[in-house]
């Protein structure tokens, strides 16, 4: 039996993801992971400070979640407890092209009633 070649096969690379981020285990006296972020000027020394910083952030997440999400998390699910300045821009424009759209519609239905009668 011939093995069928595997045509398309793309090589896989990790995306960002937040459960990457969150999820990891850190202590004070481990190296930076390869992924954190860093400026142009880091060096070594800032290890400790960069160990710091990261373990710091994933704190302030678990609090958050733990204290805005869990507890109005069906609000969350359901749009209730989105803040009211927030608002989902593509949507609006999606609504606009659709409304853009009907008025087209509408004018090409005129100009053939018009055109026929």
């Amino acid at each position: 039996a011939k093995k069928a070649k595997q045509k398309g096969k793309e090589k896989e690379e990790p995306r960002d993801s937040f459960f990457r981020n969150v999820f990891r285990h850190l202590t004070p006296d481990m190296p930076v992971p390869e992924d954190a972020p860093r400026d142009d000027d880091y060096d070594e020394e800032d290890d400790e400070d960069m160990i710091d910083m990261l373990m710091e952030n994933d704190y302030e997440i678990g609090c958050a979640i733990k204290e805005q999400l869990i507890p109005y998390a069906v609000r969350w699910y359901t749009g209730e407890a989105a803040p009211d300045d927030y608002s989902d821009d593509e949507d609006e424009d999606d609504e606009e092209d659709e409304d853009d759209d009907d008025d087209e519609d509408e004018q090409a239905l005129i100009a053939l009633e018009t055109a026929a009668g």
